[in-house]
């Protein structure tokens, strides 16, 4: 099958999608949505009026690629990872959408992220054959606004389910992006670890190699945590055998997100034991039994505290916990649905 993929590099490296179909044995062209200025610091700085002209013919090129590729390569589907909606107009998809079903080609998109809730992401998202989101309050409300939205997590990549057990390097582990929010929770995890003197490590990309201020500013904003941060990138193989090594592996939602996003099925399906922040929606998990769920700083201190101290009941809520992801949450079984909902 030939499936054209609409999918930002950053996500497409996190999650592995085009792997995932390739593995699955469909045949994928990417075409990427990036800035055209995003590695150049000081062009964004100095030059606004040159970044904004060279975005707008990056993106006028962009959708001539789109309906060059979709008419010369002919694929059946076409799948959007997130609405582009900062791409294309609503005119422009609906031309795009319209091309596509000449060809009989379906054209769907997967929300990996919160939409904004209005009539512009309304009425775009009206444009697409399938709808899938992985936040569950916004199916609710799509499908409360008359378009037909599916609940669709996104799971775990391969490399996950397949990592062996290892022996814990490390009390705890963060792996991810540092948001406001999430550096708050992981400054008092870090204060807390040099007063127990927990093994605790917080990897992601906190700040900008390039920028040699940004170390700096990181280290005077948040002095107990930057001694516990590995400032890069990992793939999902190394991810994996990370949270395989660790007693206790963290995971900190957006403020606004209700549902569980994709390394809550990462950690289990790695067999790691998982703390992480209440959610509205915990799909087919149960707090307690295969995840653990704290409320705040303070409980979820207390509860690190209580649960690297009792390894065995650790041990049987992360064994729960992966044996009820195991194949249900897998990125293969999603993207099975996906093609199946499209009649392929």
């Amino acid at each position: 099958m030939r499936i054209m993929l609409s999918i930002s590099p950053r996500n497409d490296e996190i999650l592995h999608i085009r792997k995932t179909l390739e593995n699955l044995g469909h045949e994928v062209r990417l075409f990427g949505l990036v800035h055209v200025f995003e590695q150049h610091y000081w062009r964004r700085k100095m030059v606004p009026w040159r970044e904004g002209r060279a975005q707008k013919q990056y993106e006028k090129d962009c959708r001539r690629e789109c309906l060059d590729l979709l008419h010369s390569w002919r694929p059946n589907p076409m799948l959007f990872i997130n609405l582009p909606d900062q791409l294309f107009s609503y005119e422009e998809m609906h031309s795009v959408c319209r091309e596509a079903h000449k060809m009989n080609c379906h054209v769907c998109t997967w929300m990996i992220d919160l939409c904004a809730r209005d009539d512009e992401t309304k009425q775009f998202c009206g444009l697409f054959d399938q709808v899938y989101s992985y936040e569950k309050a916004d199916v609710q409300w799509l499908s409360g606004s008359g378009v037909p939205a599916h609940f669709l997590p996104v799971g775990y990549a391969e490399a996950y389910g397949i990592v062996e057990p290892v022996n814990p390097e490390r009390d705890i582990v963060f792996i991810g992006t540092p948001y406001h929010s999430r550096l708050h929770l992981l400054q008092r995890v870090a204060q807390e670890s040099r007063r127990q003197g927990w093994v605790f490590q917080a990897i992601g990309p906190f700040w900008e190699k390039r920028h040699p201020w940004k170390p700096l500013l990181g280290r005077f904003r948040y002095p107990q945590l930057y001694s516990y941060v590995d400032n890069r990138k990992i793939s999902p193989e190394e991810a994996a055998k990370i949270y395989a090594g660790s007693r206790i592996c963290l995971n900190f939602h957006l403020a606004a997100a209700a549902s569980c996003n994709p390394r809550t099925y990462e950690i289990l399906a790695a067999g790691g034991f998982q703390v992480i922040d209440k959610r509205q929606n915990y799909d087919i998990l149960e707090p307690g039994k295969d995840i653990v769920a704290f409320d705040d700083v303070d409980d979820l201190l207390e509860k690190i505290t209580y649960y690297l101290s009792h390894d065995e009941q650790r041990h049987v809520i992360a064994q729960a916990g992966r044996a009820k992801i195991l194949g249900r949450r897998s990125l293969q079984t999603a993207l099975k649905e996906v093609l199946g909902e499209a009649g392929l």
